[in-house]
């Protein structure tokens, strides 16, 4: 799975409500929110065998959702994200459609969304006919790259932005570092403008952070500052501060549960040798303490190098992460040993 595969899977779940108000804006009220969305991705291993997923016939996305109308009750949404064109693409959105429908005897609602740059015309239904019989599968398609940044102007749905975004990240190859700088730099003021809170900015940022990435590294750190800059006065946190939190975080989290599982190990095997309790307790103590070291110290590593690798400077991880310059300085210089 590619980084934008990851991109799209965890977007749709954390925006499901606005994407579905964004691509079904007359069915979305009829959907029952109150209820969440349950997820079927671990079905989909079962409705497409490994052989079939290995010919690139996956659904993306299997989405059981609750609607007011007690007669229909609930609804199976099928998205596919397709980022490359594909002649026999119709064939497996109707496959998808009638073993999804075969496994749970309901109709399923589907969604197509094309990010390929490619200007064929996306097709939207799949035909088949012979001797007088007839079958055609109809089902809705969104071609990013036919909606430019204008066809989302007034708009209040988050994934408006997760869409333009989209559209930008196909013009990456033809722009530069300073033409990306720029368009995220857009992006992001929209995002701060609409007063979202801090979870889901950060969630939106992590997107166009990932749909629209910098070729030199080094820019993220001029590209944070320009928002810290400039939106100083804006009404929710600024982008450096919401990245900084979400990496102390992380930090904070990995290295309690790293440690405080290898401690554990540790500490039941020193007290099992040592054979007495006072032995076992001391055992499991020190063990505890040197596993939650060690956990401490090589998720401090790990995050030093993707702050690293993410353009952050020395002071910033300093300052961020709470650790010596010489030791930021000794991973860099292992990094860069790494790269050759």
């Amino acid at each position: 799975m590619t980084i934008r595969d990851r991109l799209w899977k965890t977007i749709f779940e954390d925006f499901f409500q606005d994407s579905m108000f964004f691509f079904f804006p007359d069915h979305a009220n009829e959907i029952d929110f109150a209820h969440a969305p349950e997820f079927l991705d671990k079905e989909l291993s079962r409705i497409f065998p490994r052989s079939l997923q290995q010919k690139g016939r996956v659904v993306d996305k299997l989405v059981k959702i609750r609607l007011y109308d007690g007669a229909t009750g609930w609804l199976l949404i099928h998205i596919e994200v397709q980022g490359y064109h594909d002649p026999d693409f119709p064939l497996r959105m109707f496959q998808a459609q009638y073993r999804i429908s075969e496994r749970y005897g309901k109709l399923v609602a589907a969604l197509a969304v094309l990010t390929d740059d490619d200007h064929v015309t996306a097709p939207n239904a799949y035909e088949q006919s012979i001797w007088g019989t007839h079958l055609r599968y109809v089902y809705p398609v969104y071609k990013v790259s036919a909606h430019p940044p204008e066809s989302f102007a007034g708009s209040v749905n988050p994934f408006a932005i997760v869409m333009e975004a989209a559209w930008y990240g196909l013009k990456k190859h033809k722009l530069d570092d300073e033409g990306k700088m720029k368009i995220k730099f857009a992006l992001v003021r929209k995002l701060l403008r609409k007063g979202y809170d801090k979870d889901r900015v950060r969630k939106l940022l992590d997107f166009i952070d990932g749909y629209v990435s910098f070729d030199n590294i080094q820019l993220h750190d001029k590209f944070a500052e320009e928002i810290d800059k400039n939106f100083k006065t804006a009404p929710t946190m600024t982008i450096e501060q919401i990245v900084t939190q979400h990496y102390k975080r992380l930090a904070r989290k990995a290295g309690r549960e790293e440690g405080r599982a290898e401690g554990q190990v540790i500490g039941r095997e020193e007290g099992r040798i040592a054979g007495l309790e006072e032995g076992r307790e001391e055992g499991r103590e020190e063990g505890r303490e040197e596993g939650r070291e060690k956990g401490r110290e090589e998720t401090t590593e790990n995050h030093i190098r993707k702050m690293l690798l993410k353009g952050f400077t020395v002071e910033q991880i300093v300052d961020v992460l709470e650790v010596s310059a010489e030791l930021v300085a000794q991973i860099r210089e292992k990094i860069t040993r790494e790269q050759g």
